[in-house]
Order: structure tokens, then sequence, then C-alpha cells
């Protein structure tokens, strides 16, 4: 439903102590926010989201979390939902 509503999806991944991913947890789109470095390594800003058990908030490496996008139109790591997707092409005819 995120990635339908909002065009992205997120998931925190959790590892052993040897670095093996043990769960993932689906996080609120609406509370997570892609960054790039200047460097151009990527990072998620995490938002607080009780229901994900995110209390504070945080800066976590890409290598942490499974991004799934759609409709890239404006930036790489910002996916849009495909009801807006489909309202641009529209908007633009009425335009002209």
């Amino acid at each position: 439903m995120s990635k339908l509503t909002y065009g992205n999806t997120y998931a925190l991944l959790e590892r052993d102590a040897r670095g093996i991913v043990v769960s993932e947890y689906i996080l609120d789109a609406r509370r997570v926010l892609p960054l790039v470095a200047p460097d151009g390594q990527v990072y998620y800003q995490l938002h607080t989201d009780n229901l994900s058990g995110v209390t504070e908030e945080i800066l976590v490496p890409a290598s942490e979390i499974i991004h799934d996008r759609m409709n890239c139109l404006f930036h790489p790591l910002v996916g849009i939902s495909p009801l807006y997707a489909a309202g641009v092409p529209s908007a633009q005819g009425i335009a002209i």
C-alpha cells in the first residue's frame, strides 16, 4: 500500500551479531527522507514512528534500508505514486 500510495516503500533491516539480516521492519514512507552526502553516499533520515519501533530521529546508511521506489520522474531516490504520475501528462494536456 505504501508504494502505491506514496511511490516508495522502505524496510529497515535488523542484523544479528554475525551481520546477517534476521528481520525487516516496514517504515512509514511519510517519515523517511533519502539524503545524498557530498561524497555521493546515500543515507536515510528516519523520523520517530512508534509503530515500526523508531523511537528517535536517526540517520541510517543505505546498506541498512531496502528502498523500493516507483516512477522516479524527478529524482532517482524519490518515487511518486501512480496517480500523480498519471496526472502529470493530464495537466500538460489541459495546459496545451
